[in-house]
């Protein structure tokens, strides 16, 4: 289990957390916690109800100033969470959303009352105009990995992104991080720099898509223009082609964890976190490529078999691709937690 405000930046020492589900009927509550917080204190809330109406109750209460988060699937388990300056769309490649909230969620970010129909919300609460929000504009919290590899990243409003581990078995992990990254970029790998500051890893905040976002936005409802998804495959494993005088076999260099600079046609990596001793780089390219068969956005795409055989062979895995696909399925389950 995990705490669901971890991804909140402020100790309790200076902040009040109370994860009470807080609706509209309570206004005498709202008047109590505006008295009971120092003058320049911040206290962050649960809440469930009309976003609106909750608003209007803070405001009467007395706060200066509210920052509302949107937690997803909900702010019981959290596994990201949004703000006003960083809204999901329907380009984004979600985590782990449960089954049953994935038709709702496309369809309020779709229509654009995801801020109102979300239904359960995170609040900060702001007694002085001259107490700052929290920075926090985004957070992805990965639960749904086993605690080694669980890990909190935020994205802040100066233009920083902030990685820690959740659990303390995930620090070497880490480390291990910053430690990838480094080797990547010696051998000219585009690569995010990672800098330590504490026991966080700091990277700069990207403005390109990913790449799975960018071809969501090429995607017709038919079929895929294939040059879209050639050329940027061509740049993924042109990297993974450099990695070859490390000797490892670097397991993330997958469109979902590169950033993609279409006017360059460059691919920018990150999370770099696994990687294997003497095992052959057509592994890495395998897995890249496997996006084809199960990422949703080529789930419904009557060509993908057809682009997969064609990938298979530009890259020459076809005569081993059994090999590769047993190695890909047993290596997700040792990351993964089994569902």
């Amino acid at each position: 289990m995990y705490n669901s405000t971890c991804w909140y930046p402020y100790p309790q020492t200076n902040a009040s957390v109370i994860l009470t589900d807080y609706n509209v009927a309570d206004v005498d509550c709202m008047l109590k916690l505006y008295q009971d917080i120092p003058w320049d204190g911040r206290l962050l809330i649960s809440f469930k109800g009309n976003k609106q109406e909750g608003k209007d109750i803070i405001t009467k209460a007395g706060f200066a100033s509210q920052k509302w988060y949107y937690p997803i699937p909900n702010h019981h388990s959290p596994v990201e969470i949004y703000t006003d300056e960083y809204l999901p769309n329907v380009y984004m490649n979600h985590r782990y959303i449960p089954d049953n909230m994935d038709a709702h969620l496309y369809n309020i970010i779709k229509n654009e009352t995801f801020v109102l129909q979300l239904g359960s919300y995170f609040v900060e609460l702001i007694k002085s105009i001259n107490t700052p929000h929290c920075p926090v504009e985004y957070a992805a919290i990965t639960n749904y990995r086993k605690p080694q590899h669980q890990f909190i990243t935020t994205i802040l409003n100066n233009g920083t992104v902030q990685k820690t581990n959740l659990q303390p078995e995930g620090y070497k992990n880490l480390q291990n991080l910053k430690i990838n990254h480094d080797v990547l970029a010696s051998v000219d790998v585009n690569v995010l720099p990672l800098a330590w500051v504490g026991k966080q890893l700091v990277m700069p905040r990207i403005i390109h898509p990913t790449l799975l976002e960018y071809w969501v936005k090429m995607k017709t409802n038919i079929t895929f223009n294939e040059d879209e998804i050639i050329r940027p495959f061509d740049a993924v494993v042109l990297n993974i082609n450099k990695t070859i005088p490390t000797g490892k076999c670097y397991w993330e260099m997958v469109p979902a964890n590169c950033f993609y600079d279409v006017e360059k046609s460059e691919c920018i990596f990150f999370d770099q976190e696994y990687c294997w001793d003497n095992i052959d780089i057509e592994y890495a390219i395998a897995r890249a490529i496997s996006v084809v068969i199960y990422d949703p956005i080529f789930v419904n795409n009557k060509n993908k078999w057809q682009l997969l055989e064609k990938l298979k062979a530009r890259y020459g895995l076809i005569k081993e691709w059994s090999v590769y696909s047993q190695f890909i399925n047993k290596t997700t389950n040792a990351i993964f937690k089994n569902p």
